[in-house]
């Protein structure tokens, strides 16, 4: 993302599923100019990034929660890393497969088969921080979107959906 040249230029650049903001600030600023470059003039890109706001809030009220789909755990830890002024959203998710055993004394038992464990770090940028990340990478926003109703944002906006064009 932060180093590659496709001799090529597109209309449109497509971040989804909060696929930036996994380095520092200063690379992610590095993978923004080279999307700009393979751009062309007026082309535009959406961004879909995490709301920090709103997620610092869930992720503090929130910090371990299980999800359990079909015969699939998942125990997911959130926490908020601090670095300078940047914020991180650290997030560790472990899967498991549910089982079931039957024992002749008539007692069932689940059991948990681990599968994987996955630990990602995502910057978490509010409006105005990524506004001036956009700028210094020859961005102009112009608009702003919830990521899963397409309306304005607001205080409950979990996923923000940018869209910038080049400069």
């Amino acid at each position: 993302m932060r180093n590659f040249d496709l001799k090529m230029k597109f209309d449109i650049a497509l971040s989804w599923f909060t696929s930036f903001g996994y380095f520092e600030d200063k690379e992610n600023l590095i993978v923004l100019r080279n999307i700009n470059q393979h751009l062309r003039e007026k082309g535009l890109l959406l961004l879909d990034i995490p709301n920090a706001p709103v997620r610092m809030k869930e992720i503090q009220s929130h910090p371990i929660f299980l999800l359990r789909q079909g015969n699939f755990l998942e125990i997911v830890e959130n926490k908020i890393e601090n670095s300078g002024k940047q914020k991180f959203w650290i997030l560790r998710q472990t899967f498991y497969v549910i089982e079931r055993k039957n024992f002749p004394t008539r007692m069932n038992v689940l059991l948990l088969k681990f599968l994987r464990k996955e630990k990602r770090r995502v910057r978490l940028y509010s409006l105005q921080e990524i506004t001036k990340l956009l700028k210094q990478a020859d961005f102009k926003i112009i608009k702003v979107f919830d990521s899963m109703s397409f309306k304005p944002i607001n205080e409950k906006t979990r996923q923000m959906l940018i869209a910038a064009q080049k400069s």
